[in-house]
């Protein structure tokens, strides 16, 4: 590509031109930009740093609620709260309850000493020891100056919400937050309180370096009051006043000016603010305002050298960089001018491209959430802390007191299903799934599992109830009759406290749904009113057997059948009204595989539909035999397109190659971005479809159309080295004799004489 270069005079007048006018007309501007950026980096800086420690801080308080459910669920800590008067023998059991409670203050660092207290006998169990006489422990251990024991026992009491009390120990001069929160489904008098103890340089964990530059860190309660300072010697607004101070805005306090970064979190609603000094931004405006000088300064004095430089510089990486391009992209450069032109032809069109990929990304967030879904009623994830983080990569909130499943199922189709069969149920899901979501809360997560089922998820908070389940699931219903004629059944499952377990209500739904026999009579039913399952064939293992059939592994797919069949069989005893259900579910397992591997071959469909379509036999024994020549059928037309695959993508290699073999770039790296693979992956495919390496292949390419044009004799020996993608002459030569067994020069001689 050849561009017509009219850059170096263009910059050359240019500079000279402009250089002395533009430095003094943009001096204001450049010193008022460079003034903001500092500005703006100092405070993002500190932004930064806020933001990290607010989240860590409100992560630390959401898990107070956490652990107090977790406390509520030990039974002698319940037994404790009822007893009306300590015996000795007792005694025990409450240095056991303390025992327990050390590990929580042991391993969270967050946690300086864990207390519970119960008003009914006036008692106090902490982490270190028990507290026999409450006014003792008082005194000494919470410490309240402000407070009397009794006046604090009737709060607690009395008070329903999370509390704080704030603690400055003398003897060690440690400044403590005590929050105060009571443990589920205790109320009045029998309820207990857990007293969670907080050091309250903990909430300034990370960000010492800024205090020490004279920032100032504040958590202030819902009323504005200042639970915590990082300097108890400033003084601060009132609780009214302190309310009105936002995120980004200015204030003087004690006769200096401060920026403040404010956020609120989730867990409590406190506030947590931090004051940033705003002499911190002055110094740094200085050091900037004698950098701008000094650099003016050079300018104008070597404004000349700067314009030949600039002119001749400024031209040279744009040519590199379009000769860099024009090599590496498959995109088209075409010249729109000078350098620049076509450089800014290209951004622009790489922007774009870049701009379609970004809406091709959104879309792909509903494939997202569906995927979300999918693993969480499947049970494929490890651990909760895993479903909450792909539930907000997926966008989803799913943080709920309780949760119900629901699975619609279509009525009015027999066992003899076909593949046309399929696809009208497939399309009547996706319309119903619509008019589902469309008639929902965000709070529903819906599902179509497969070409007869749709799943829903109910998060549910306190207020919430089953029976709202079922006017919603009604109300779906009849709004599907009515608008599609369609008939459905619906089971639900009963209300789970942990999203983990909605996998196992979702497999006892759907492991009932598949003998509808055994179901009531009622369109929509509970789980409790649903009988045992008659026949074995688990969801995950379905999955597996698809999997394995899709790659093409027979051996596992078989494994996994005769597995089924054996379970069956022996363990569960199969009745024979089982053994029908059974083999009709396996029949849509191999139907779905069909359809997904698309197989090919007219005598290949045909045996196919005879097994599934027109045999009737019930012998579980001549099924597994059937089942599994379906299963090579399938396996042996998905090997064949592989091996076709492979096929194609190695003689692409190989034209690739020839193409492009006088290209000093082409290697192994280059290849790899062609075909989007790893250097590693490609080359290991290579060598076990042809017994090559790609590199052999590159320099054999190369030395034998070097030969092919010693032989035309038209060129030196040094031009065809170039021509052929060599940049060292010395190198042609080795690479030639090593694979010839002979030199160029002998070769153009034995020519010659020829």
């Amino acid at each position: 590509m050849r561009i017509k270069n009219s850059l170096f005079m263009k910059y050359l007048l240019t500079y000279m031109v402009v250089n002395l006018v533009t430095t003094l007309l943009f001096g204001v501007f450049v010193y008022r930009e460079n003034i903001h950026e500092a500005r703006n980096d100092i405070l993002n800086e500190y932004r930064t740093s806020f933001s990290g420690v607010c989240s860590d801080l409100d992560n630390q308080l959401s898990s107070i609620y956490d652990l107090s459910v977790i406390l509520q669920a030990k039974k002698d800590i319940k037994d404790s709260g009822q007893i009306l008067t300590i015996q000795p023998s007792y005694v025990s059991t409450l240095n056991s309850i303390s025992s327990e409670l050390q590990p929580y203050s042991y391993t969270d660092s967050f946690i300086k000493e864990l207390i519970l207290y119960f008003p009914m006998n006036e008692l106090f169990v902490s982490s270190n020891t028990v507290g026999l006489y409450p006014q003792v422990f008082y005194d000494v251990v919470l410490g309240y100056k402000d407070l009397s024991y009794p006046q604090w026992r009737k709060n607690i009491i009395q008070q329903q919400f999370m509390n704080y009390h704030t603690y400055m120990d003398n003897r060690t001069g440690n400044h403590y937050i005590d929050i105060m929160h009571d443990l589920p489904f205790s109320k009045g008098i029998e309820k207990i309180t857990m007293i969670v103890r907080i050091e309250a340089k903990e909430i300034t964990s990370g960000i010492e370096h800024l205090l020490q530059n004279g920032a100032i860190v504040l958590l202030v309660d819902n009323k504005g009051n200042v639970v915590y300072s990082s300097n108890l010697d400033e003084y601060f607004p009132s609780a009214l006043e302190m309310q009105k101070f936002v995120d980004g805005r200015k204030i003087t306090l004690n006769n200096s000016r401060y920026f403040i970064l404010s956020d609120r979190m989730k867990s409590i609603q406190w506030r947590y603010m931090m004051f940033i000094p705003e002499n911190l931004l002055l110094k740094e405006e200085q050091q900037i305002v004698q950098s701008i000088v000094i650099h003016f300064l050079s300018i104008l004095v070597a404004g000349a050298v700067m314009a030949i430089a600039f002119s001749f510089y400024n031209t040279i990486p744009v040519k590199k960089l379009l000769k860099s391009l024009s090599l590496h992209s498959e995109y088209n450069l075409v010249s729109v001018g000078n350098e620049y032109n076509t450089l800014d032809y290209y951004i622009q069109n790489l922007m774009k491209n870049n701009q379609q990929l970004k809406n091709e990304m959104n879309k792909r967030i509903e494939h997202i959430k569906i995927n979300f879904i999918e693993r969480l009623i499947r049970g494929s994830f490890n651990s909760l802390d895993e479903i909450r983080t792909t539930a907000e990569y997926a966008g989803l909130t799913i943080n709920y007191k309780y949760y119900v499943v629901a699975v619609l199922e279509l009525l009015g189709y027999n066992n003899e299903i076909n593949s046309e069969i399929i696809k009208e149920m497939d399309m009547s899901l996706i319309v119903i799934k619509n008019i589902i979501q469309n008639n929902v809360g965000r709070n529903v997560l819906v599902h179509k599992n497969d070409y007869k089922k749709i799943v829903m998820i109910y998060c549910l908070d306190e207020n919430a109830s089953t029976s709202k389940v079922y006017n919603n699931i009604k109300l779906l219903i009849e709004v599907v009759n009515k608008n599609l004629n369609i008939r459905l059944r619906c089971a639900i499952s009963n209300e789970v406290n942990d999203i983990s377990y909605v996998s196992a209500a979702y497999y006892s739904l759907v492991s009932q749904l598949r003998n509808s026999d055994t179901l009531p009579h009622e369109q929509i039913v509970f789980m409790e009113n649903i009988q045992v399952d008659s026949y074995f064939y688990p969801i995950d293992i379905e999955n597996k057997l698809l999997n394995y059939i899709k790659s093409g592994n027979s051996e596992e797919a078989k494994n996994i059948l005769s597995y089924l069949f054996s379970q069956n069989q022996e363990k569960f005893m199969i009745s024979i009204p089982g053994t029908l259900y059974f083999i009709y579910a396996l029949k849509c397992t191999f139907i779905r595989a069909k359809n997904e591997i698309k197989l090919e071959g007219k005598e290949e469909n045909d045996r196919f539909d005879f097994i599934i379509y027109l045999n009737k036999n019930s012998d579980l024994n001549e099924c597994l035999d059937q089942f599994n020549e379906l299963i090579d059928l399938l396996c042996n037309s998905v090997n064949e397109k592989k091996t076709k695959r492979n096929k194609e993508l190695v003689e692409a290699i190989n034209n690739f190659i020839r193409v492009n073999y006088s290209n000093i770039q082409l290697s192994l790296s280059m290849i790899a971005s062609k075909f989007m693979m790893t250097e590693n992956y490609i080359s290991y495919f290579y060598k076990k479809e042809t017994g090559q390496n790609i590199s052999n292949v590159i320099e054999a390419t190369r030395l034998e159309k070097a030969y092919e044009k010693l032989e035309e004799g038209k060129d030196t020996v040094k031009d065809i080295a170039f021509s052929v993608g060599y940049t060292n002459i010395n190198t042609f030569y080795k690479a030639f004799k090593r694979y010839f067994g002979t030199s160029p020069r002998n070769v153009t001689k034995d020519l010659q004489l020829k």
